[in-house]
């Protein structure tokens, strides 16, 4: 492409004047160029102009257009354009540069030597997009060595695996040896802390124990202080005499508390051999709690004597109670005999046969309620049997005797021997002499008058039976219908 002015363009865009070489006042008019085509010229000089302008096209081409104009490759680029990509960095700078205005190459002037037509070289200006093409020219260059150092480090990694793949198991065997080492440390540790504890358990039973001592030194002392003496009691009128000795009432002087006192000569005691006995007495009264028994609340002893501090029944025995009325009806002897199997029941579930139960024996407390008393016949019996021969004889049973093993079905038969005489007045088997009345109990015969009503009849036949096995069980005495008719529970 050629201008008016004869110059050739190696491109074929327009090349846009400026105003400034446009005439003010005739703006239609425009310079006159000075004539540069090549027919003025010589051959030779025809031919070093023609090449000067093919290499400036070619250096325009290659720098400055390609910024201007992205879409024109030179021959290199397009011979190498299957072996070379462009990176994203690259794309991303020719992206974001704006589109540049063609300059114009030539400095257009008046004057223009024709010798020399080197000028353009020192015309042409470096873009500043060239050094950016360049750098990302050398960041594919840099991402290959960024990959082959990827690579090297794997094979470093590879290397380093083998190598402590190689040494692991004496590595695995101290690490095994350190955490064993470790484990009997602290069982060690946990051993003496254990001992540790012990030892201070084992201080503080001491101390315990210590504080345990003195404890009953204490508590000794105390109780030699605390032992009953008869100075503690103010004595008062007697209220019956025994084989043994007297029974007197008393007051406790600090608590004005009102006892029974009663008073056991010991010189009878060894006389009669019945020391074991009365310590016996004692031994199963004073652990017995019930309402229709009489209450053995401590002894104390001196030289002399042995004393029993009782419950004090305030309306006597049940013998002188019967001896003024002369017999009792069938509602007061029916709540009678259910106070008394009660507590023999309750006797009998401690392993305990009383042995010598009649009116003398029997105490009648302040609100008329029966209180067993006189544990002297009384024994534990673990195996239900016995073979001694005692109590009172209208009460003996058939099977004592006879000379007989016997359980607690003995305190059964003297509980109907009880009902006969509270409700006719006089024992079932009463003789003039002994060896008769020994006779009439064996043979078990008895005589019931008319007087008394069917149930009561009914009851006495059922626990005056010759056979122990047959007699009626307390249980059933508290459930029979003479006892619910006339009698109720809180009689």
């Amino acid at each position: 492409m050629t201008n008016k002015s004869g110059l050739i363009l190696p491109f074929k865009q327009k090349i846009l004047i400026p105003k400034s070489l446009v005439n003010p006042n005739n703006e239609n008019e425009k310079i006159n160029f000075p004539n540069r085509s090549l027919s003025n010229l010589n051959q030779k000089q025809k031919q070093k102009q023609s090449s000067i302008i093919k290499k400036e096209t070619q250096q325009i081409k290659s720098k400055k257009f390609l910024t201007n104009f992205p879409n024109i490759k030179t021959n290199e680029e397009k011979g190498n354009q299957n072996t070379q990509t462009k990176s994203k960095e690259q794309k991303q700078i020719i992206k974001s540069k704006p589109p540049i205005r063609i300059k114009p190459i030539y400095s257009i002037s008046n004057s223009i030597p024709n010798s020399n037509y080197n000028t353009g070289k020192n015309i042409i200006k470096k873009n500043k997009t060239s050094s950016f093409i360049e750098k990302s020219k050398q960041k594919p260059k840099l991402n290959i060595n960024l990959n082959i150092n990827k690579d090297m480090n794997k094979d470093i990694n590879k290397d380093i695996n083998k190598d402590m793949n190689s040494n692991s198991p004496n590595q695995v065997t101290q690490i095994k040896k350190e955490k064993e080492k470790e484990k009997e440390n602290n069982q060690e540790k946990e051993k003496e802390k254990e001992k540790d504890k012990d030892k201070e358990k084992e201080k503080d039973k001491d101390k315990d124990k210590d504080k345990d001592k003195d404890k009953d030194k204490d508590n000794q002392k105390n109780n030699q202080k605390k032992r009953w003496q008869i100075s503690d009691f103010e004595i008062g009128n007697p209220l019956g005499k025994g084989k043994f000795g007297y029974v007197y009432l008393a007051r406790e002087k600090q608590s004005k508390y009102i006892v029974a006192l009663k008073v056991l000569m010991k010189s009878a005691l060894h006389r009669d051999g019945i020391l074991h006995q009365s310590k016996r007495e004692i031994e199963i009264q004073s652990h017995l709690r019930h309402p229709n028994i009489l209450r053995l609340y401590g002894y104390f002893y001196d030289k002399k004597c042995v004393y029993l501090i009782l419950e004090y029944a305030g309306n006597g025995d049940l013998y002188k109670e019967l001896g003024k009325r002369g017999k009792f009806d069938e509602k007061t002897t029916a709540r009678y005999i259910r106070s008394v199997a009660s507590a023999l029941l309750y006797c009998h579930s401690k392993k305990v046969i009383h042995r010598d139960l009649k009116p003398e024996n029997i105490l009648i407390g302040n609100d008329g309620e029966l209180k067993i008393a006189d544990f002297g016949w009384s024994a534990v019996s673990p195996d239900s049997t016995r073979l001694t021969m005692c109590g009172t004889l209208d009460y003996l049973p058939p099977e004592m005797i006879a000379g007989k093993e016997y359980n607690e079905m003995v305190d059964v038969w003297s509980l109907g021997v009880l009902m006969y005489e509270l409700l006719i007045g006089n024992p079932p088997f009463e003789a003039k002499c002994q060896n008769e009345t020994y006779r009439k109990i064996v043979d078990a015969k008895l005589h019931l008058p008319k007087t008394l009503s069917s149930d009561a009849r009914d009851l006495i036949k059922k626990l005056l039976v010759r056979d122990p096995s047959k007699r009626i069980p307390l249980e059933n005495v508290l459930k029979h219908e003479w006892i619910e008719k006339n009698s109720s529970k809180k009689d």
